[in-house]
């Protein structure tokens, strides 16, 4: 019974990663909102581990907050945006009124927490982040392939009427080939997997992501100096290209995403964002594509320019629990509290003091990925962080549970072999992107 019960308490940790990961980047949406509101599946698995093994995770950050340690940088800058992000809910409820409101603000101090899980489970299993990641490309992509191919022409992703679709758009596509990329190379059986979610990458059509991406891969290229390896990708996308352009290739669009999957349908959404003339010799109606990233920007017009009205509120913000739903010209849902921008939601809800703090958060972040990657040749945490804080930049995903607890998970996988006793600190790790 002893052993069992060891086994369990030893395992737990290890099947929450995979859950949560893989729950969070395939189904996204619909596995966040598993749970009664406002208790969600996030924050159940925090309070899970908090729970049942406080001492082991409470000693993974606070020993590095006492001692002269690999992850004191990120360890401090945790802390000091916890604290502030109580100030900021005892603000927003003394302030606002909004209890509700400014409470649920305060995930987005508390997911980094999920960064010190990555760690624990990658010192305990120091071979886990590469063997998940292998299993973990070819489970997106099924799903994936099933989100664009069957559930959104039969209607199941349509959120009209309960709000949450049955099946939710995938987000993994990017952070899958990057693990492709980053361990296993471009040949043998990672080709099929690695076409598969370059197909879904193109396929959902998130430009934010797509520009992580592009920028994530080239300094991936250039960081390992497998610039040979980025042509042989290029390519694989050359080849994906004329394959489309020969046939005509079209499908249609996920629910929700517009257009058509085409090259160039593609190529004129990227280009919709820039230049709408551009892109209307390529499809119909550019406006409609453009007017996306309109939505947006006057929407962070109006709130940037409402923060820095006072001198407090640029230095403090609006507030947790501040209807910045109503700053929208052109009128929003009713509680939409996130702006598209992570830049812009620490900022307008908590001034250039938040904002500082969350940037100080993310640099011991990078910095401690850097050492990584300098110190066991592997590069793929620096490139997730990449990708995620630009792709955060333009689009709610670090604003939601289902982009910001796999990207602290991941992270902490990445930078445990830095925590980890120094004889173990490159096992399982070596092989920067080896074929």
């Amino acid at each position: 019974m002893n052993g069992l019960r060891g086994r369990v308490q030893s395992n737990w940790p290890i099947w929450l990663v995979t859950v949560m990961v893989i729950g969070n980047l395939t189904t996204t949406r619909r596995f966040a909102h598993l749970g009664v509101s406002p208790v969600f599946i996030g924050e159940i698995a925090l309070g899970t581990v908090l729970f049942w093994q406080f001492r082991t995770y409470l000693l993974r950050w606070i020993q590095p907050l006492v001692s002269r340690h690999p992850l004191s940088g990120v360890a401090w800058a945790v802390l000091i945006s916890i604290l502030f992000g109580l100030l900021q809910v005892l603000r927003g409820v003394l302030t606002q009124k909004a209890v509700f409101v400014s409470f649920s603000c305060l995930a987005f101090h508390l997911y980094p927490l999920f960064f010190f899980l990555g760690i624990e489970v990658g010192i305990r299993r120091p071979a886990f982040l590469r063997n998940f990641l292998r299993w973990f490309v070819w489970i997106h992509g099924f799903y994936g392939l099933a989100y664009i191919l069957v559930f959104s022409p039969l209607g199941l992703v349509d959120t009209a009427k309960t709000g949450i679709p049955l099946f939710s758009q995938p987000a993994g596509a990017a952070i899958s080939i990057l693990g492709v990329l980053c361990f296993e190379g471009m040949g043998g059986r990672s080709i099929i997997p690695l076409m598969m979610n370059l197909f879904i990458l193109v396929g959902v059509q998130v430009r934010a992501e797509w520009l992580g991406f592009v920028t994530s891969v080239g300094t991936w290229s250039v960081l390992t100096g497998h610039v040979r390896k980025l042509a042989k990708f290029l390519v694989f996308v050359g080849l994906f290209t004329f394959v489309g352009l020969v046939t005509d290739f079209k499908l249609p669009a996920p629910e929700g995403r517009g257009g058509e999957i085409s090259v160039r349908g593609i190529v004129g959404r990227a280009l919709a964002a820039v230049s709408p003339a551009l892109a209307g010799d390529l499809i119909k109606d550019p406006d409609r594509f453009n007017s996306t990233v309109s939505w947006r920007t006057k929407w962070w017009e109006e709130i940037v320019t409402l923060t820095h009205e006072t001198p407090p509120s640029a230095i403090f913000g609006l507030s947790y629990g501040y209807p910045i739903w109503d700053l929208h010209p052109e009128g929003v849902e009713e509680g939409l509290r996130t702006p598209h921008s992570i830049i812009v939601f620490a900022l307008g809800y908590t001034g250039w003091i938040g904002l500082v703090i969350y940037l100080l958060l993310q640099f011991s972040l990078g910095a401690l990925l850097w050492r990584t990657f300098r110190e066991t040749g592997q590069p793929f945490g620096l490139q997730v962080w990449i990708l995620i804080n630009i792709w955060a930049s333009f689009d709610n995903l670090l604003e939601a549970p289902y982009g910001a607890i796999p990207f602290y998970l991941l992270l902490g996988l990445a930078a445990a072999p830095l925590a980890a006793p120094r004889k173990r600190a490159t096992e399982d790790v070596e092989g920067d992107c080896e074929s």
